[in-house]
């Protein structure tokens, strides 16, 4: 017996328990078991309130990092990052890896850094920060876990995620912390 929604603002409930599928009122069913192409599967989401701040030159961990392993090889996933709150005193790059390796990032030529995206600083000062986002489709072709972690390179002398690069104690918006979230989401093909 299925669940029904009838396209009113209520359900119709069978008496019995249920399991498996759910009509639509299109009759089409919807099912982990096969998916229909541009279905969620599954979503996952890490939230960071984690104050982090360096001043390598190289890329480093930003500590951010989600796995998640896919029901279906021919899924994509959907990458979403967030980044609350980026100080530097100069621009900041980032790049996504999944499984320790680049993919669908800028092209290489000579020594310029790959990366997803940047957000710059220039001409404002300590306190003031930006916001970073950036999302794409990635597809692992795979049913194993897939673990995708946010890396970062400042320009200059330093960096600052969910803080301002000063991070003083004070009730002025700039003084404010934020938070940065990753999210996953398995889309059926």
């Amino acid at each position: 017996m299925a669940l029904t929604l009838d396209g009113t603002l209520g359900l119709i409930a069978p008496a019995a328990n249920i399991a498996g599928t759910l009509l639509v009122n299109n009759a089409a069913a919807l099912t982990t078991a096969a998916p229909q192409s541009g279905g969620v599967i599954q979503t996952i989401q890490t939230y960071s309130t984690t104050q982090i701040s360096t001043s390598s030159s190289s890329f480093v961990t930003s500590g951010i990092a989600l796995s998640i392993t896919p029901k279906f090889s021919t899924s994509k996933i959907l990458v979403h990052m967030c980044l609350g709150r980026v100080s530097g005193t100069n621009s900041v790059v980032f790049r996504i890896l999944r499984n320790s390796s680049l993919y669908l990032s800028g092209d290489a030529a000579g020594s310029r850094p790959q990366l997803h995206t940047a957000e710059a600083n220039q001409g404002r000062d300590a306190n003031h920060t930006g916001q970073c986002m950036f999302m794409y489709f990635d597809s692992p072709a795979s049913t194993s876990s897939q673990t995708y972690q946010v890396q970062v390179r400042p320009e200059g002398t330093y960096f600052g995620l969910n803080r301002s690069q000063n991070d003083s104690d004070g009730n002025n918006s700039y003084n404010g912390r934020a938070s940065s979230t990753l999210i996953l989401m398995e889309i059926a093909q």
